[in-house]
């Protein structure tokens, strides 16, 4: 049986429109998310790591639907994912998620993708 994931928000006064999230199991931190507003509708997704001893597990998907929430929250309607920083797996898992894929381009850092939030809250909303 695997720990209850104990997952927090970190608030920075200094940076209003940037996101932490950090998923802690047994008080070890084993996933960590942040998000930046990158214009009045978009967000995009700095960093999603998650140890890779829970990679295959819910901590990925703890993260992504706390993404979401915030996402519409505040408005956002798409949320770019660079790959150049994430591993491609965490683009399958926000398709499985419900993110539809927009458009990609090719940049300096590699691969961006721009998806669209699911039209559905994501369970446990």
């Amino acid at each position: 049986m695997i720990a209850p994931i104990r997952e927090r928000r970190v608030d920075r006064p200094d940076r209003p429109r940037n996101y932490v999230w950090i998923s802690e199991i047994g008080g070890r931190v084993v996933g960590l998310a942040r998000l930046v507003e990158a214009g009045s509708r978009v967000a995009r997704i700095i960093s999603l790591r998650v140890d890779p001893q829970w990679c295959h597990t819910t901590v990925p998907a703890h993260l992504i639907r706390s993404i979401q929430h915030l996402c519409r929250q505040r408005g956002y309607g798409e949320v770019v994912l660079a790959s150049g920083t994430l591993p491609r797996w965490m683009l399958r898992l926000l398709q499985r998620q419900g993110f539809r894929l927009l458009r990609s381009e090719r940049t300096l850092s590699g691969p961006a993708y721009w998806l669209s939030l699911p039209a559905d809250p994501p369970e446990g909303d």
